[in-house]
C-alpha cells in the first residue's frame, strides 16, 4: 500500500484518496433469518469463519483488525496529507452487525443471493454512506447508512468541498 499511495502521490495532480477499509468479518457468524441456501453459501464462500475453520475465529479477527489498524495508519501519515494529495478514510464499512428487521432478523434485502455481497440496495446504501463521510469531519464520520437517503449530506457555506484532514483545521482559509 506503501508504495501504491507514494506514486500516486508523487505522479498524479491534486489527488484525494478514499479509503474504506475492509470489515471486520465476524458479523457474519451472527446473522440470523437467511434462506437455507445462504448457510451453505457462506460456508463455501467463508470456510474460516462459517465452516471448519470456525474454531479459529478469535485468531482470524485478530488479523482483521490489525490489518483495520494498518489502514488507518498509513493513511493517516503526514506524507499523505498536503494541500494537493490526501487519503481520508471513510470508516462506514467498520460495523459490528448487519442492519436488522424489526423482528430483529438480518435485514436481507441488503445482500445478494449469495448472501455475501451487498445488492442494489446494499450498494445504495454505501454509496449513500461514503458520501456522507466525504462530507464530515474526521472523528464525526457516520456508519453504514441502513436507511436509503434518509441522511444525505451536503456541502454547506462554511465547507462548500468534499472534507480532508488539511481542510478541516480550524485554521484553513479558502
Amino acid at each position: 500500500m506503501l508504495r501504491t499511495y507514494r506514486y500516486l502521490r508523487d505522479h498524479v495532480p491534486r489527488l484525494l484518496l478514499n479509503v474504506v477499509p475492509a470489515p471486520n468479518l465476524r458479523f457474519l457468524t451472527s446473522l440470523s433469518g437467511l434462506p437455507p441456501t445462504c448457510y451453505s453459501t457462506l460456508r463455501f464462500e467463508c470456510p474460516c469463519l462459517m465452516g471448519k475453520g470456525k474454531g479459529q475465529l478469535d485468531f482470524l479477527e485478530g488479523i482483521m483488525k490489525r490489518w483495520i489498524a494498518r489502514d488507518y495508519e498509513i493513511a493517516n501519515r503526514d506524507e499523505f496529507n498536503t494541500e494537493t494529495f490526501t487519503i481520508n478514510v471513510q470508516p462506514f464499512s467498520q460495523f459490528q452487525d448487519f442492519p436488522r428487521t424489526r423482528s430483529g432478523q438480518t435485514d436481507t434485502r441488503f445482500f445478494s443471493e449469495d448472501c455475501f455481497h451487498l445488492s442494489q440496495r446494499g450498494h445504495a446504501s454505501a454509496a449513500n454512506s461514503i458520501w456522507n463521510n466525504m462530507l464530515e469531519l474526521p472523528g464525526e464520520k457516520s456508519g453504514f447508512a441502513t436507511h436509503l437517503f434518509e441522511t444525505f449530506r451536503c456541502p454547506t457555506e462554511q465547507r462548500p468541498f468534499i472534507i480532508t484532514r488539511e481542510n478541516s483545521r480550524p485554521e484553513f482559509v479558502i
